[in-house]
């Protein structure tokens, strides 16, 4: 027989569970009606698909019309309907781009709840806030190597390895997490993807370079640069991140847009001074790349020998190469975003007469 506590903590225990199982069939079903509505929502999803797809080819033959007519405003009007056209991606599921493919499959990568998307922008910021202090002391501890205890130790080469593989997972990381970015509405301009290509791939090169005189002479160059980008982007994140919450709140950016250290994503008087270093680590960069084909056009002994003797003469060669490419577009890009910030009124004036001209047309024809 139990005791009178025994039978109360018994009773209490029956009433915990029957609660527990209401609770569970009221979140059955409400499971149940979720996946109604996911259901529904890819109904939806696939009439946006094909509305789009159908508008979209429409479009196309209008453009070609409008060419042979020769007529500015049904022109004007194409560019506005292809622009509204293009906030349809905002509900079409999509892997978008052959990296995400080749990483994770042919998945759907866009998010539809607000707040998984805004968990991913501040997942991103994260991630380049705590790897900035990486990039800044990982380049001295490759110095300090290579300049004290180079000819002390036996080999040390394999601190330059782990350099450039925490490079390659920077890089591949941060080329992943932008795609993604991108497809769920970001601000980030596609070359910044592909300048972490090309950079993932420059690390590759010097992972595959064997240790000779020239791979030696060129280490300092290369991890000075790196560690000189690093301090120019901590100043950056820092500015960026505490202007980021008055931006938000004031509504001068949207929920997805992010900064990205490598370049400029506004323009503040505040940010006028670090131009100038910004542009000296895109001219620094092609100054190395020239230097590596330099070296390559004035060696007596690189390219001598039969190609199936060679050991560092294509990683000199790609080095070089990808060094001009990464310098000179990220220089470029840093002008174009100066310019369009510089410019922005202008353009919003351009997309308000085209909408009222688009008004307009249509207008005339209801008439």
């Amino acid at each position: 027989a139990w005791t009178m506590d025994e039978r109360e903590g018994f009773e209490q225990v029956r009433s915990t569970l029957k609660s527990v199982a209401d609770d569970i069939k009221q979140a059955d079903d409400l499971m149940k009606e979720f996946q109604k509505l996911m259901l529904r929502t890819t109904e939806l999803q696939d009439k946006v698909k094909g509305i789009s797809l159908r508008t979209k080819r429409e479009l196309k033959a209008c453009e070609r019309s409008a060419k042979n007519l020769g007529s500015r405003e049904i022109s004007g009007a194409i560019h506005t309907l292809e622009r509204q056209l293009a906030r349809f991606r905002e509900i079409r599921p999509e892997t978008r781009s052959f990296f995400c493919r080749i990483m994770l499959g042919r998945v759907n990568i866009k998010c539809f709840s607000d707040r998984e998307r805004v968990r991913l922008r501040d997942e991103y910021n994260k991630f380049k806030v705590r790897t900035n202090l990486i990039f800044i002391l990982f380049p001295l501890v490759v110095l300090f190597f290579h300049y004290y205890l180079r000819h002390a130790w036996l080999d040390t080469h394999w601190i330059n390895i782990f350099h450039h593989l925490w490079l390659l997972y920077y890089y591949v990381s941060l080329a992943l997490r932008e795609n993604i970015l991108l497809v769920n509405g970001s601000n980030i301009r596609p070359w910044w993807i592909y300048h972490h290509y090309l950079s993932a791939a420059g690390t590759v090169v010097w992972l595959v370079w064997p240790l000779t005189e020239t791979y030696l002479s060129f280490v300092p160059y290369v991890t000075c640069l790196c560690f000189y980008t690093g301090l120019v982007q901590a100043i950056q994140i820092m500015f960026y991140k505490k202007r980021d919450y008055a931006n938000r709140a004031l509504g001068k950016t949207e929920h997805m847009d992010v900064s990205y250290p490598e370049t400029l994503t506004e323009l503040p008087k505040e940010l006028l001074l670090l131009i100038p270093f910004l542009f000296v680590a895109h001219i620094w960069q092609m100054g190395l790349g020239f230097s590596f084909l330099h070296t390559l056009y004035t060696s007596p002994t690189l390219f001598s020998q039969n190609w199936t003797a060679w050991r560092e003469e294509l990683q000199i060669f790609w080095s070089g190469v990808i060094g001009i490419i990464l310098g000179f577009c990220n220089f470029v890009s840093t002008v174009l975003t100066i310019y369009t910030k510089t410019n922005t009124k202008q353009k919003m004036q351009v997309e308000k007469e085209e909408k009222e001209q688009l008004m307009l047309l249509f207008t005339d024809k209801k008439e």
